[in-house]
């Protein structure tokens, strides 16, 4: 991560690499508005930093761990966001402008990244990536300075960051893990009822397990017994009553604990 001081030297390091890698000869590189009225007594480059906008990827990042027990901000990603514009030494000869841009363009090119070379306040790495700036965002940025347009081109530099000093937070490391394992008892079963026919209106006993639970159901033929008439004894046990209006009938009979269904049983109901 970097100072603050990392915008004015992504500047520099653009200006010093311009400076070192054109191949066309007494080119000088400026830092500033576009501005004719500095001399133009020879070739030169400007670089205009117009916007710096936050890095929308990386602005929502979580707080870093420096320590096991310590924690500080995220860095402050930007991208910086330059105007390039050639001026020749003759201000008409609209030619040598072109070549002055394009030495600088095939520089940016060939050597996209600002490595520690150029960039000795910044431990991070950052790329230069041409911006294309359409006809309508240009004459806003000369309309802005209030000068006539003319040939430019926009770059960004990204990532670059800048650390936050705020303070650092102690944070609270966990002593005790408390891990509460519950074995699945499965869905219930029936194994018989006792008796395994009758009138209606009995106390039926159900054998079988698995019958505990926060919630039980019984479906008696399609018919779901009172929760009054069903009394669970144990995991293994309960007891129910038959309905009072159910017809003669071989009726299968299911019982349902947590929404689990069992295995289905027969009982028969016979005439009162």
């Amino acid at each position: 991560m970097s100072s603050y001081e990392v915008i004015a030297e992504v500047s520099k390091a653009l200006k010093d690499l311009l400076e070192k890698e054109m191949t066309l000869p007494d080119v000088s590189v400026t830092i500033s508005t576009p501005d004719e009225e500095i001399s133009n007594s020879k070739n030169r480059i400007n670089l205009f930093l117009y916007q710096i906008t936050e890095n929308a990827q990386l602005k929502n990042q979580d707080w870093q761990p420096i320590s096991p027990t310590k924690i500080i901000p995220p860095p402050l990603s930007l991208g910086l966001f330059y105007l390039i514009t050639p001026y020749p030494k003759n201000p008409s000869d609209y030619a040598e402008a072109h070549l002055i841009l394009g030495d600088v363009m095939r520089i940016f090119f060939d050597k996209p990244i600002l490595t520690s070379r150029y960039l000795a306040k910044a431990k991070e790495k950052a790329k230069i990536i041409l911006n294309p700036i359409n006809i309508d965002e240009m004459t806003k940025i000369w309309s802005a300075i209030n000068k006539p347009c003319r040939l430019s081109v926009g770059y960004e530099i990204s990532i670059v960051q800048i650390e936050s000093e705020a303070e650092e937070k102690e944070i609270k490391l966990v002593k005790e893990r408390k891990v509460e394992i519950k074995s699945y008892p499965g869905p219930p079963r029936i194994e018989e009822f006792l008796p395994s026919s009758g009138k209606t209106g009995i106390k039926v006993r159900a054998l079988g397990n698995n019958f505990f639970g926060e919630s039980i159901k019984i479906n008696f033929g399609g018919k779901f017994i009172k929760q009054e008439d069903i009394e669970v004894k144990s995991q293994n046990e309960l007891f129910f009553i038959i309905p009072a209006d159910l017809p003669p009938y071989l009726y299968d009979v299911v019982v349902e604990v947590n929404k689990q269904p069992s295995n289905s049983v027969s009982f028969e109901v016979v005439k009162g």
